[in-house]
């Protein structure tokens, strides 16, 4: 937000006080106008699409003085970025979830208060409500948790993961398409080009998603921390849920577990953005599998591997 990078269009709100007060003004350090975006009253909100996934851990707010800073914030996320399917953030109490309060207490004008979302929540949107009677005003910044996840290795860029280092349990082929129009050097991230412009495996008609997966050969021993997906950009077709495994020979699988069971990750909700999921812990491997187990549709894929490559460990 303090840096621009989000455009001022990303930035929406429920109402503001007057024309000087606009939602665009929400930012840390701002010096334009009125320097905050100031709200009306009670229950207002203030918007901020992040224009992708992001893992948020801080919101930070500082203080503008006067008798309008902000002493409570309810926050509600969205996954993506259709907007209709708000979670709040929330505690379990009882049997039932109850929206956490964000508190602060300023010292003095210009003081910076920074509170940590605990769990950490992935989203697209981010709304922070506002719960008192009374005009009040935000400068604020949000932060996000990398985890390696900005060091690509490589699926999208064909010349550091060439074409017969992308492979695939099978590739839909019919009178209707073409033999190479879903093979697997289409399973890229933001792969756009002429034709499928992602990876389409055949669908059995009894076994359906049964046995599907996408393979990537690093090369070499690659800790990966995290995994990227889009689905047919040019059709409403994604993978929902998928399991990841890899391997060191190509002949030693091991399925990504979580509490003694093979880990099922959510994957995506439109065919457009990027839905990225972090290995906590980490894997190493030279070959790392996909396994799609659901689809909106038809199963189509693009991805991204992240982490550190370091073949002396």
């Amino acid at each position: 937000l303090e840096n621009q990078r989000l455009p001022d269009k990303y930035l929406s709100s429920s109402s503001q006080l007057n024309n000087s007060t606009g939602p665009y003004l929400a930012r840390l350090k701002e010096q334009r106008d009125s320097k905050a975006w100031c709200s009306t009253g009670p229950n207002e909100w203030l918007e901020v699409f992040l224009g992708k996934q992001y893992t948020l851990t801080h919101v930070a707010l500082q203080s503008i003085g006067g008798g309008v800073d902000v002493s409570e914030l309810k926050v509600q996320y969205e996954k993506t970025k259709d907007g209709t399917n708000w979670t709040k953030y929330s505690k379990e109490i009882d049997g039932k979830e109850i929206s956490k309060v964000l508190r602060f207490n300023f010292p003095s004008a210009g003081f910076l208060m920074k509170e940590a979302f605990i769990p950490s929540f992935q989203a697209v949107k981010v709304r922070f409500y506002l719960t008192e009677t009374r005009v009040q005003c935000i400068k604020m910044e949000l932060y996000s948790y990398d985890a390696g996840c900005s060091q690509p290795h490589g699926v999208e860029n064909r010349t550091v993961v060439p074409d017969e280092q992308l492979t695939a349990s099978s590739t839909e082929v019919s009178d209707k398409y073409k033999q190479d129009y879903f093979w697997p050097n289409k399973g890229r991230l933001n792969h756009d080009e002429e034709g499928a412009s992602s990876w389409g495996p055949y669908k059995h008609p009894v076994h359906l998603f049964e046995g599907i997966w996408f393979q990537v050969d690093l090369r070499e021993e690659t800790e990966v921390t995290c995994i990227a997906t889009q689905g047919r950009p040019t059709h409403i077709q994604w993978p929902t849920k998928y399991q990841i495994a890899y391997s060191s020979e190509g002949n030693d699988w091991k399925y990504f577990e979580y509490n003694n069971g093979v880990k099922e990750y959510d994957a995506n909700s439109d065919q457009h953005m990027a839905g990225t999921n972090w290995l906590v812990p980490s894997i190493y491997g030279r070959f790392f599998r996909v396994y799609i187990t659901q689809c909106n549709f038809a199963c189509r894929l693009r991805m991204e591997l992240y982490g550190r490559r370091d073949s002396s460990n």
